[in-house]
């Protein structure tokens, strides 16, 4: 992702956009890293992990966009981040969630629950616009688009039996859409697989992998890293046989992967 953000910097600084990286890495890893990409924005360090736990950061990589007031106004995955979102983004910043509308505010948080409603509501009001219409209308294509997209990840997770990413797609779909039909089914399908006894092993099993994989991105030096590499290995034989061993594999093996570059 860093070719991208270093066009953002590029394309949309002087319009005061200011991109920031955060890193729970070695310093010295990071630094070297910088500049050998030469990398033109800040990078600070996040010692400890706490601006991630602040932001509650359950994977990598992750974006934020934060408004003059200091208000998150996007959060998610660095990909979904388009030329012309940054664009309204910078159009709207002083503004801030205040001057945005109603459906567009709560939908940039990720209430999709709240933004379906209000959409509900102004496609409901005789004296709306053309304009909030269609806001309304679009707002609740993407909620459903998202949340069908992700259900359908968590069905495919479960027939791969990898309760990691089933819980991973069916948690935030049940709780920014709590009260909506997509919500209901993510809520009810995530209590059917915590029941289902075929499951037992793996949910047994990924309640030790979370543990190991929520320290890992606070072990910066080589010798932590190792520890963690260790930890996912000696996991993995213990668990033998379950989809979570083959992620504790996978995973010892890219960190190590990552520790020979350097």
């Amino acid at each position: 992702m860093v070719p991208r953000l270093v066009e953002f910097h590029q394309k949309f600084e002087k319009n005061g956009l200011r991109v920031v990286a955060l890193s729970s890495e070695d310093p010295k890893l990071i630094e070297g890293y910088v500049g050998k990409k030469k990398i033109p924005y800040r990078v600070g360090i996040d010692d400890g992990g706490n601006a991630g736990k602040t932001y509650g950061v359950t994977g990598i990589p992750a974006a934020f966009a934060i408004g003059p007031d200091g208000k998150v106004l996007w959060a998610g995955h660095p990909a979904e981040i388009s030329d012309s979102t940054v664009e309204k983004w910078l159009r709207g910043a002083k503004a801030g969630a205040a001057g945005a509308s109603p459906v567009r505010a709560a939908f940039e948080k990720r209430e999709f629950a709240r933004a379906w409603k209000l959409a509900e509501e102004t496609l409901a009001r005789p004296d709306a616009s053309a304009e909030e219409r269609a806001l309304a209308e679009k707002a609740r294509a993407k909620i459903r688009e998202r949340a069908e997209a992700r259900l359908a990840a968590a069905e495919e997770a479960i027939e791969a039996k990898d309760v990691l990413a089933s819980e991973e797609n069916l948690e935030p779909v049940a709780r920014e859409c709590a009260g909506l039909e997509f919500g209901t089914k993510a809520a009810d399908r995530l209590a059917e697989i915590r029941k289902d006894p075929a499951l037992a092993p793996e949910f047994a099993a990924a309640k030790g992998l979370k543990t190991i994989l929520a320290a890992e991105p606070n072990a910066r030096k080589s010798k932590e890293k190792q520890a963690i590499i260790e930890q996912l290995r000696t996991f993995a034989a213990k668990n033998k046989g379950t989809t979570c061993a083959e992620i504790a594999r996978a995973k010892a093996d890219e960190i190590q992967e990552a520790l020979s570059k350097h």
